[in-house]
């Protein structure tokens, strides 16, 4: 059985090996709008082809970053990210805690 400190790297660590398959892949499809304007002329749309291409790849670059650093910030510091941290089981029986405007 898994236990906590396993599943929180095991999360990280697939969510930064999917950022990285999603960089790699927006860099390739960058690097193949690039070569296929060989002469530097461009089409009519080869300059959106390649701002977007370039916005894409920029994103996943972005992204790769935020999981790169959460995994390393869990890794080497032991900060756990606040949507993986685990919620207190509440008490069978017990009443939701609920705040009032009295009090």
């Amino acid at each position: 059985m898994e236990n906590e400190p396993e599943r929180i790297r095991k999360i990280l660590r697939d969510a930064f090996d999917t950022a990285l398959l999603e960089r790699d892949n927006a860099s390739t499809a960058f690097d193949e709008i690039l070569r296929d304007t060989p002469s530097g002329l461009l089409h009519p749309d080869g300059r959106w082809r390649i701002k977007s291409a370039s916005k894409a790849l920029s994103a996943a670059r972005e992204k790769m970053i935020a999981a790169m650093v959460r995994l390393s910030d869990y890794e080497i510091l032991g900060i756990i990210p606040e949507d993986l941290k685990r919620k207190p089981a509440q008490k069978e029986g017990a009443a939701p805690q609920t705040r009032s405007g009295s009090g």
